[in-house]
């Protein structure tokens, strides 16, 4: 699945801010599929991850103005909402006494749950010391799971260069952390 470019989605919510409904609509007709993989990934139910996709477009209506373009990536900020609705799905599905398996809290991803939560809760704090660029490749490894020949193509590099520049990334942000 590929995304636009960042500064795309960043545009169209600041327009959205300011109070263009059209901006809200492009917004989610190029966000939407992406959220609602996302979605399912972690949930594994295509109904629940539907009413997940819904919850996170509802809370970016309800919480635009929070959004600074200056702190951060739109599509990161989206996606930090995206997690946090999961989380509070799979919060509510276990205290209905649901068995929630290890797999639907991590996904298949041979990612530590740790890991991913980590790298999603830092995309937002660090872009001061994380080039733009660096963070949309973090969001396609991390977030989106786009595998390396994925992420090469589109931005038309080897794939061994993206494994790379993804393991530079990593070492700044241990460096940072």
């Amino acid at each position: 699945m590929t995304l636009p470019p960042a500064s795309q989605f960043d545009e169209l919510l600041d327009a959205y801010k300011q109070g263009d409904a059209a901006a809200f609509e492009k917004f989610f007709r190029l966000s939407k599929d992406a959220v609602y993989a996302y979605a399912l990934k972690r949930i594994k139910d295509p109904q629940r991850a539907a009413d997940v996709t819904q919850e996170t477009y509802l809370r970016v209506h309800r919480y635009i103005q929070s959004f600074k373009p200056a702190d951060g990536l739109a599509i990161g900020w989206v996606f930090g909402i995206t997690r946090n609705c999961v989380a509070d799905h799979l919060r509510e599905r276990q205290s209905e006494s649901v068995d929630v398996n290890h797999g639907e809290l991590t996904g298949k991803s041979s990612w530590a749950a740790d890991d991913r939560a980590l790298f999603g809760d830092l995309l937002q704090n660090l872009e001061r010391n994380i080039s733009r660029e660096d963070i949309e490749l973090l969001v396609e490894r991390t977030i989106l799971e786009l595998s390396f020949e994925e992420i090469a193509q589109k931005h038309g590099i080897q794939s061994a260069n993206a494994r790379q520049r993804f393991g530079r990334i990593l070492k700044k942000l241990r460096d940072i952390i």
